[in-house]
């Protein structure tokens, strides 16, 4: 675009810039900037470029940010997402609390991967064809239980522990006894049960197993 001298200044200002540049430097100054049609017809033709470049150019960029951050929130969301598959498989996710004399325990890594945390094999059948996990595992001590099965049906708190190989009763859980005047019970989703309660899995669920004074 070329160069125009201001009528007022003589400032060297592009053309399309003109009008802009005696409003913004000489506020209400009237003067005549004595713009050709040809002038006129070339600056809002500049206008009109840079704009519609503007938008393409806006709309890329969210668009681009959109994808990415679509994509990268179903890659972390994908383990814990519930799904059924075409055979009836279920992927389900309970959490797990076990806090013993008012101490939080982790719940362990690996159970029903490590061959030592996966003592207990009858419900190897609903596994998918050589897996090297039980349906019922955890993959790190956050206390995320993962519940995956080529078919759906209940699984118990009562079946993690039994492939986990720790006990879980009125008299003990895991590796602590409960002491003289000492209970063991279990909380699930903020409601107090008898650790004798068959409590199935479901997912999100949470479950306290809580052992402390009376």
């Amino acid at each position: 675009m070329a160069l125009r001298k201001c009528p007022i200044c003589q400032a060297s200002v592009k053309l399309e810039n003109l009008e802009r540049h005696v409003a913004n430097v000489h506020p209400g100054m009237k003067v005549s900037l004595n713009l050709s049609t040809e002038e006129q017809r070339a600056i809002e033709t500049q206008r009109r470029t840079r704009r519609v470049g503007f938008h393409l150019k806006q709309s890329t960029v969210v668009v681009a940010v959109v994808l990415v951050l679509a994509v990268a929130g179903i890659a972390v969301a994908w383990p814990y997402l519930p799904r059924l598959g075409a055979s009836g498989s279920m992927h389900i996710h309970p959490h797990l609390q076990i806090t013993l004399d008012g101490v939080d325990r982790p719940v362990p890594a690996n159970i029903g991967i490590d061959p030592a945390m996966w003592n207990d094999h009858s419900l190897d059948q609903y596994n998918s064809q050589g897996s090297p996990m039980a349906p019922l595992h955890t993959h790190d001590a956050a206390g995320t239980v993962h519940v995956e099965s080529t078919v759906t049906r209940d699984f118990t708190l009562a079946e993690f522990f039994r492939v986990w190989g720790q006990p879980l009763n009125g008299r003990q859980v895991w590796d602590h006894p409960a002491e003289a005047g000492h209970a063991i019970w279990l909380v699930v989703d903020g409601q107090r049960v008898d650790p004798s309660t068959v409590v199935v899995f479901q997912d999100q669920m949470h479950i306290q197993v809580v052992c402390g004074p009376l």
